[in-house]
């Protein structure tokens, strides 16, 4: 599986929990330079065969119609084939039926909508420029055009009470999106010791909710009607290929003993200028290449193959987790239970520092 990763950095605003790089003053002068400058560059890759394509940011959806109707136009005519899954990250006020109908002919077959709640007082509070209104009027055209969408959603929020979560969760529920990424706004570490925080165990009422409304978890953040998980991230999770153009975007590619990393630099006139300079190279080899498959396979909730920690030779360190309730072994694969799901940071550290000893 190879992954094709597309970075539109605009934004009207910019959201405070959010860490991915985007601007906010702009002009569609350098809207349209960045896009030309992305065909540029993509003309490195256009022999790659992508089975995902992922258009994120910022906010893609911003761009626009004219601009995104030839840019999808370009690229379409540059790709070695269609890929299965087309994804394009939108907000839920910058997209009209027009809009979703130039996206529908350029190729796009997924949307993923950053809703994040369905109460406007929280939206504020998050910095989002969009409405409930606006959700319902988004989904509304996104099913009438038949594409398949995500929705996100942010729990944990602070001093937030946390049956505003569950009553946004269930309005999201009866849009029937076929899949719902559910993401923590606190990143705090726990530790063995912690009984986990109230907001922290909301996860498992959030699960149990999207359980019974047939939404299935494949991973730590995100739930699916069978047949509707996000290819393009699995291809993360399972450290497949990927290749990342655009300002700040990140590539992989696994060779036969090593796994080469690169990644743009967080300057869009940089970019612009000279769009094949990259930064940040890494070698990972070996043994770290295994460590990495392990760490991240373990955010799927069906576990990672047993083997990788055996050729590891850090079979000691899963016992201790399985022992202290945070790991489990089910047929050949190690997986987390219900416990380890809310001490992922603890048992990832746990597990790389076994490595590094």
């Amino acid at each position: 599986m190879r992954g094709l990763y597309i970075h539109i950095p605009f934004c009207k605003s910019k959201c405070k929990y959010c860490s991915f790089y985007s601007i906010t003053h702009f002009d569609k002068d350098i809207i349209s330079k960045y896009i030309k400058t992305l065909l540029k560059e993509f003309e490195l890759y256009k022999n790659y065969e992508f089975d995902t394509i992922y258009i994120g940011g910022g906010t893609p959806s911003i761009l626009p119609t004219n601009i995104l109707s030839d840019f999808l136009h370009n690229l379409l005519l540059m790709l070695k084939k269609m890929p299965t899954e087309f994804t394009l990250e939108a907000n839920p006020e910058s997209l009209s039926l027009e809009k979703l109908k130039i996206l529908k002919e350029g190729g796009i077959n997924r949307i993923s909508l950053g809703v994040q709640s369905m109460d406007n007082n929280v939206l504020k509070f998050l910095g989002r420029i969009h409405t409930q209104h606006d959700v319902y009027k988004a989904t509304y055209f996104i099913k009438k055009l038949g594409f398949n969408f995500n929705i996100d959603i942010i729990y944990d929020i602070p001093t937030l009470d946390e049956q505003i979560i569950i009553k946004s969760l269930k309005k999201i529920c009866n849009l029937a999106p076929n899949h719902i990424s559910s993401y923590s706004y606190s990143f705090d570490t726990l530790f063995l010791s912690e009984s986990p925080p109230v907001e922290k165990t909301s996860m498992y009422k959030i699960r149990n909710l999207l359980q019974e409304k047939g939404y299935i978890q494949y991973e730590i953040s995100n739930f699916a009607k069978p047949g509707f998980q996000c290819k393009h991230n699995i291809i993360y999770w399972k450290m497949h290929d990927y290749i990342g153009i655009g300002v700040a975007a990140h590539s992989m590619v696994n060779k036969i003993n090593k796994r080469i990393r690169w990644s743009h630099n967080t300057n869009i006139s940089m970019y612009i200028q000279n769009p094949c300079q990259y930064e940040n190279y890494e070698l990972i080899h070996n043994k770290n290449k295994l460590i990495e498959n392990l760490i991240f396979g373990l955010r799927m909730i069906d576990g990672v193959d047993i083997a990788i920690p055996k050729e590891l030779n850090i079979m000691s360190a899963i016992d201790d987790l399985i022992y202290n309730g945070l790991l489990n072994i089910k047929g050949d694969n190690v997986c987390l239970t219900e416990k380890g799901l809310l001490f992922l940071d603890y048992v990832q550290e746990y597990l790389y520092t076994s490595f590094s000893v």
